[in-house]
């Protein structure tokens, strides 16, 4: 039976323990099940699907879709050809 929240610490020092379900809910900038990731900073998505006519690229996702995100850094590594915090430039 479960009878805490995951991590070393619960929710790794990172968020906050539902005593009931036993779920992290992770402070700003934390991610993952126990909290123990980084979130990289968000851009307007390269590709993502239009909305409608003329209307595209409002999503805001990690890395802007053009780079990997570093969870222990909380940094995106960019694709080739792309730059800024969030790869958001071309």
């Amino acid at each position: 039976a479960i009878s805490t929240c995951p991590g070393v610490i619960q929710c790794s020092g990172h968020g906050v323990c539902d005593t009931t379900s036993f779920r992290c809910y992770c402070s700003n900038g934390w991610t993952g099940g126990d909290c123990s990731e980084k979130t990289c900073p968000l851009g307007r998505s390269w590709y993502s699907y239009p909305e409608s006519d003329n209307v595209a690229h409002f999503d805001y996702i990690e890395c802007a879709n053009m780079g990997l995100c570093d969870k222990t850094s909380g940094k995106c590594k960019c694709r080739p050809g792309f730059y800024g915090e969030a790869c958001e430039y071309m």
